[in-house]
């Protein structure tokens, strides 16, 4: 299969790009996307090899957490946020003209509403997959919450590596760069299918694979049909803060 030039949207109003359209269809701007592409120098099979780097490199770093005899867990959890969020950086800036659609643009707001409104219906699912996951496969339970106030988490700080950490990292980099370079060379929805399921591997969480996937894909759609990448933020930064809340008052 070719490559094609990565799906990018137009920074002003979304409106996916024509192909071969030096100004966006329905608002006229010219597009600076493409001249930006070409500043980068990386050609559409070296920056899909350099996303698929990207997911490795995040693999790498989860894979190590359990190879590292550490008695302290967390101390190891926090490591890698912060190696995650360093790297994730890192290749941002060499994507940088991948990302000038998607960050540039804020998308209809009716995509930022679903991303609202499907916040319910997530945590239902997660609950439903942890429920099953539980009562059907026979996974034993894990205090998460008490060892993490065990260790010192304040609700603050739970907010922040659980919720707020992963929303904007991941995103970055799942519906971010990966999304945005898998396009270029399958459609859309293959695309989002794709992502999501690195997504959803990443985790290491073959019990919450059902929820991983869900969230992965309604994330990519969000990403597709908004041309931006905060609704999906939105969706991802809610569903882990209510998670975290529900958590913390006991009733997950």
């Amino acid at each position: 299969m070719g490559y094609r030039e990565p799906l990018s949207f137009c920074g002003e109003c979304g409106t996916a790009w024509a192909a071969g359209a030096s100004a966006c269809g329905r608002c006229g701007k010219p597009r600076v996307t493409a001249a930006a592409v070409e500043q980068t120098g990386m050609s559409a099979g070296a920056g899909l090899v350099s996303a698929l780097a990207l997911y490795f490199v995040l693999l790498g770093t989860l894979l190590a957490s359990y190879l590292l005899d550490s008695a302290d867990f967390f101390a190891v959890l926090d490591s890698i946020l912060v190696v995650d969020t360093i790297v994730v950086l890192i290749w941002a800036f060499v994507h940088r003209a991948d990302l000038v659609g998607p960050l540039r643009t804020v998308g209809d707001m009716r995509y930022w509403g679903i991303a609202v409104a499907a916040v319910p219906v997530t945590v239902a699912i997660a609950y439903g997959n942890l429920w099953a996951a539980q009562n059907l496969v026979g996974a034993s339970s894990v205090d998460a919450l008490g060892l993490c106030i065990d260790a010192g988490y304040s609700l603050p700080l739970l907010l922040l590596t659980w919720s707020l950490q992963p929303a904007v990292i991941e995103e970055l980099a799942f519906r971010g760069i990966l999304f945005e370079r898998v396009s270029a060379v399958v459609e859309p929805w293959a695309a989002i299918v794709v992502v999501a399921i690195a997504f959803t591997t990443l985790h290491l969480a073959v019990l919450s694979g059902v929820f991983l996937m869900c969230l992965g894909v309604l994330a990519g759609w969000l990403r597709w049909r908004s041309g931006s990448i905060y609704p999906g933020v939105v969706l991802h930064l809610l569903h882990n803060a209510v998670v975290v809340l529900l958590m913390w008052i006991g009733v997950w």
